[in-house]
């Protein structure tokens, strides 16, 4: 108990980096919405707590006493469980009678951590069989014993998740929009970023005026030809059938698997000379039809030049070195060419509203990223001190545990996605009274703590319930500002720019020379 005491101490120095709210004004600005936000939460989740609580007592009088059953299987009561016995491993080991790491309703505490997990939907479907097959107390389970107890953890996870988890997070978004409109922008920026927003969002509403492509010239014979090219890399029917032949590239692609039949190696080989062909005549026509300089004056145009460029020089030195050549840097190779399905944006509406509102929620989102790593970084701290010693189980093994901070920071990030963060918690909270002998050691160090359960239950409530929260507040303060107009730079001086420039620079739509500009009115 006394070392316990002593690592608890020694984790309190992990909130030492909490200073950086006060001094990173991105952090201060999220922290400061939140705690606006928690008055209202606050009394959401007092609602939460009570229900929880008068369920967990309900619990408590159908099942106290229920779930526990012998480590040796032969026995049917408590009373038999004593003595020693042979394992199946051909081991002696002495019986113990108690409650499974799952889930046990014999206390209030653990009722409602039982209650508490199964509402973030993490394995409840063991806890409502291991419910289903309750007999009595001081009788081990048996299958199937008591089906209309399955009522209990059902009505449990529709209520919690459907209704309470709901109405958090309505409460929260309420909270978020008030704070919007109180402060004409998202509470989750500060005002060099809500500025930034505003200029981006204006800046992406404009379409640039484009110098139109032109038709070069050349001799009278070679110029017919040319025209008709021209004709054909200008009109829409090409871009969409170039654009079938990317999307149809990456499905043959795609149908490829290890241990394939020959035939479909032969196909593969066949269909890759096809697009290789096909995709060589596009980028051999643009060139021809509208010159060099305008060729490559179009970043799509660099971007596809430089895209089959790099497919050739794999099938040459595929051709020159044959086997010589290390498969996986072909294979790399031939795999740049996934990269033009970047080329569908340029004809997909949807795609690039998408990406626009990722680039504008990017500084919320950079700023509640920023406060999910300083909170991981002091419960991977806190973790170290507290769990680095722990007997290894089921969930705490060599994969995940709190030995280095590395693999601390990879198991938090495990919780964040809900995988097991449970079976992680008992684990951390073994010890010689409440588990099987042998389990751990209090002489050795290796028993865990109660304080387990405020560290997961704490973490998974920060780390993804309000993290989650504000990604989502984030993005519909992003929806919002986009159908408002920012006004940080003036819609007007945007045209006057954006007509000055194309005026002004007419070598090219795309690079700003070194030259007098004109002073803007």
């Amino acid at each position: 108990a006394d070392l316990q005491g002593v690592r608890v101490l020694r984790a309190l120095r992990a909130l030492r980096p909490l200073v950086l709210i006060k001094r990173l004004k991105a952090l201060r600005t999220v922290v400061l919405a939140l705690g606006r936000a928690m008055p209202k939460v606050g009394r959401v989740a007092y609602v939460c707590l009570l229900l929880m609580l008068v369920y967990a007592l309900f619990g408590m009088y159908l099942l106290m006493g229920k779930t526990a059953s012998c480590n040796d299987p032969t026995r049917t009561s408590a009373e038999d469980c004593v003595g020693e016995y042979s394992t199946a491993h051909g081991t002696v080991a002495t019986r113990w009678w108690g409650n499974p790491d799952l889930a046990n309703f014999d206390s209030i505490g653990f009722a409602m951590l039982t209650l508490f997990e199964m509402s973030t939907l993490e394995m409840w479907p063991s806890v409502m069989y291991l419910i289903e097959d309750t007999v009595a107390q001081g009788v081990p389970p048996a299958r199937a014993a008591s089906p209309w107890l399955t009522l209990y953890p059902i009505i449990w996870v529709l209520v919690a998740d459907h209704f309470l988890l709901e109405l958090f997070v309505a409460v929260t978004l309420e909270t978020f929009n008030e704070i919007h409109q109180e402060q004409d922008g998202s509470g989750l920026l500060t005002v060099e970023q809500r500025a930034y927003t505003q200029n981006l969002l204006t800046t992406l509403s404009l379409k640039p005026v484009m110098r139109p492509i032109l038709l070069p010239g050349g001799y009278p014979r070679f110029n017919v030809l040319r025209r008709h090219a021209f004709a054909l890399v200008t009109s829409s029917r090409f871009e969409l059938a170039i654009s079938f032949l990317v999307l149809l590239n990456m499905a043959v692609m795609a149908n490829t698997w290890y241990g394939q039949p020959a035939y479909v190696e032969t196909f593969d080989n066949a269909a890759n000379h096809f697009f290789l062909f096909a995709f060589t005549s596009e980028m051999l026509v643009k060139l021809f039809a509208l010159g060099s300089k305008q060729y490559f004056s179009s970043w799509w145009n660099v971007f596809d030049f430089s895209l089959f460029t790099s497919w050739l020089a794999a099938e040459l030195l595929k051709l020159l070195m044959g086997n010589g050549i290390q498969p996986s840097m072909l294979a790399m190779l031939r795999l740049i060419r996934i990269a033009r399905l970047v080329r569908i944006i340029q004809f997909s509406k949807g795609i690039r509203r998408m990406i626009g509102i990722l680039l504008l929620s990017s500084p919320a989102l950079f700023n509640v990223g920023l406060l999910l790593c300083l909170i991981t970084y002091i419960y991977a701290i806190v973790g170290m001190q507290l769990f680095s010693r722990v007997a290894f189980g089921e969930f705490i093994n060599e994969e995940a545990n709190f030995a280095s901070f590395g693999m601390s920071v990879l198991t938090l990030f495990r919780c964040i996605t809900g995988e097991s963060y449970n079976g992680l918690m008992h684990d951390a909270m073994v010890s010689e009274e409440r588990n099987a002998p042998g389990r751990c050691s209090d002489a050795e160090g290796t028993c865990g703590t109660l304080f387990a359960v405020p560290y997961f239950v704490s973490y998974q409530i920060l780390g993804v319930q309000v993290v989650l929260q504000l990604i989502l507040a984030a993005m519909l303060d992003t929806f919002a500002l986009e159908t408002t107009q920012g006004d940080g730079v003036s819609r007007h001086l945007h045209h006057t720019h954006t007509h000055t420039y194309t005026h002004t620079h007419t070598h090219t739509p795309y690079f700003l020379a070194p030259r007098p500009y004109p002073p803007l009115p």
